[in-house]
């Protein structure tokens, strides 16, 4: 798998399977199994991009059937000011946009089942949408709300997207947000890391 970033982190790959417990860590108590499947990657296309400017897209993990995490490692808590779920030729994409004073935080990406229980704040949250499976985009450390008070709402809506039916911020608590969508179709996702403003895509076919 080729990687291309302008600093260091730590990514991991795993298969997102069925809902399991928590061990106390961030990462290990998502759903997961051992598998680790090979990814092949394609140069972007005008049609990937989408309207991102390639100058902007600070790292890539192309297409995969696996868990995408990013360690948060010693990130400062980033600012979620907006999450905007959109339909294109061939993918869905969600794009989770930051502050000008965030930086990365760290991320876990997977497709579960719906229902699964997804840890955040005290403890395990079972989350049910319109679909047999979702979307799960969780920023660690992160909030939706700042000083001046909430950007997103938590709670879902109905989306009329080929992939995205369901969806929205489910939990916002202890520096933790998840972000879930159920899906119509799909079980690969891409990941991009965009800066100006610093930003989270997530695509899905």
């Amino acid at each position: 798998m080729a990687l291309r970033t302008t600093r260091p982190a730590t990514f991991a790959l795993l298969l997102a399977t069925a809902a399991c417990g928590g061990d106390g860590s961030e990462a290990s108590s998502m759903p997961q199994d051992s598998s680790i499947r090979q990814v092949d990657r394609s140069p972007l296309t005008d049609a990937d991009l989408m309207g991102i400017e390639r100058e902007n897209i600070a790292m890539e993990l192309p297409w995969t059937e696996n868990r995408v995490t990013r360690d948060p490692g010693a990130s400062p808590r980033g600012i979620v000011t907006g999450y905007e779920a959109t339909g294109h030729d061939g993918f869905d994409r969600l794009v989770v946009t930051f502050d000008e004073a965030s930086r990365m935080t760290g991320y876990d990406v997977s497709i579960v089942e719906s229902g699964a229980e997804l840890p955040c704040g005290g403890g395990p949250e079972a989350v049910s949408l319109a679909s047999s499976r979702m979307l799960v985009v969780r920023t660690n450390p992160s909030r939706a709300a700042g000083e001046t008070g909430r950007h997103v709402r938590v709670g879902t809506s109905s989306m009329d997207h080929t992939r995205f039916r369901e969806g929205g911020l489910v939990c916002d608590d202890a520096d933790v947000s998840i972000w879930a969508a159920g899906i119509a179709e799909g079980s690969e996702v891409r990941v991009l890391e965009l800066r100006a403003p610093v930003r989270l895509a997530v695509d899905v076919r």
